[in-house]
């Protein structure tokens, strides 16, 4: 019976086999605790009803306090603005009714100086979305109603603050998918800033 020699293998080959390996299992080493640690737990659970549903927007965190919104759920079926603690608690700040005070938001909220910013995709004077400042004790104030018309309408996307300009984007009414970046003075009259930029 012919048997072959095993095949020669350079001591730099062998070295470098070793490394590898080495390198490979001090990656376990350390990935294997880090994978282990690593735990996850629901904070809050929405129920549908006044608590709101559906929130579409993610979370803005400051100090123990989660701010977020709901895009449904709440007395109207139309979303919240709710605080969460990090336990799990949940406060519900305002709850949208569908009329001048908007509906449905789905976007991320801003912060600035005591106030939370977003927009909702309906509700306002002409059902077209608003874009709304709301307290951390729940007082709402709509700053502005969109019409549907140059100014855009049914803003999906949330708020971006920059020094004294917010932004939000929005579809055009002929929903033919073309985006709108409205830039806002929040501190001066936004029916007249609109008005300015949709020329």
């Amino acid at each position: 019976m012919r048997h072959e020699s095993p095949r020669y293998q350079p001591a730099s080959t062998n070295r470098k086999l070793a490394s590898t390996l080495v390198f490979v299992l001090g990656l376990y080493a350390v990935a294997a605790p880090l994978a282990t640690a690593q735990t996850f737990s629901v904070v809050h659970s929405f129920a549908g009803g006044s608590d709101g549903a559906n929130p579409l927007g993610g979370l803005y965190i400051a100090g123990e306090y989660l701010y977020g919104t709901t895009s449904s759920g709440g007395s109207s079926g139309l979303g919240v603005v709710f605080r969460l603690t990090t336990s799990g608690q949940e406060t519900v700040l305002h709850e949208f009714s569908g009329g001048t005070d908007g509906a449905s938001p789905e976007g991320h909220l801003a912060y600035r100086n005591g106030y939370f910013y977003g927009t909702t995709t309906a509700g306002g004077v002409s059902n077209a979305g608003t874009v709304f400042k709301v307290s951390t004790k729940g007082v709402e104030t709509v700053l502005y109603s969109f019409t549907g018309n140059a100014d855009g309408a049914k803003p999906v996307a949330g708020m971006a603050i920059d020094k004294f300009l917010a932004q939000a984007i929005n579809y055009f009414i002929n929903r033919k998918c073309i985006l709108l970046f409205c830039h806002l003075r929040i501190e001066e009259n936004l029916q007249q800033q609109i008005a300015e930029l949709a020329g």
